[in-house]
């Protein structure tokens, strides 16, 4: 079993990718967990959670209602920092990522940036940081 916290939620569900899983959405109240949402069986796993939404990588679960909206980011990428304001996320090739605004739980793009690739043919790829200089 798998934890995520926010402080006022809790969710819990298996990291299993062989299988669908589900995953439970407990709401603190006066400090006890009170189950509020069970999410529908998937094959994917939460990405991490902030003050709104369970993240996925193709979608947000509302805390409060439980209502799935798509996330707006290419469908390749993965949710890789993720803030109460702010989420990147990433694509793998070409490799690009995107940070979303959260807006009270509606995703809005702030900015998209592509990165090249720095040696192709040994797969190294560039983050804007030089290769160590070897000997």
């Amino acid at each position: 079993m798998e934890l995520l916290s926010n402080g006022s939620h809790i969710v819990i569900y298996e990291n299993d990718i062989d299988r669908t899983t589900s995953a439970r959405i407990y709401k603190l109240i006066n400090g006890q967990p009170i189950l509020t949402i069970e999410v529908p069986p998937s094959t994917r796993t939460p990405a991490g959670i902030n003050s709104t939404s369970l993240i996925y990588s193709r979608q947000f679960i509302d805390l409060e209602t439980g209502a799935a909206t798509d996330t707006g980011w290419d469908k390749t990428a993965t949710p890789v920092y993720i803030t109460s304001e702010l989420i990147v996320a990433c694509s793998p090739e070409p490799i690009t990522c995107s940070a979303w605004d959260m807006n009270d739980g509606t995703p809005t793009q702030r900015w998209s940036q592509a990165y090249k690739v720095a040696h192709p043919n040994r797969g190294c790829r560039s983050w804007g940081l030089k290769p160590p200089v070897s000997s």
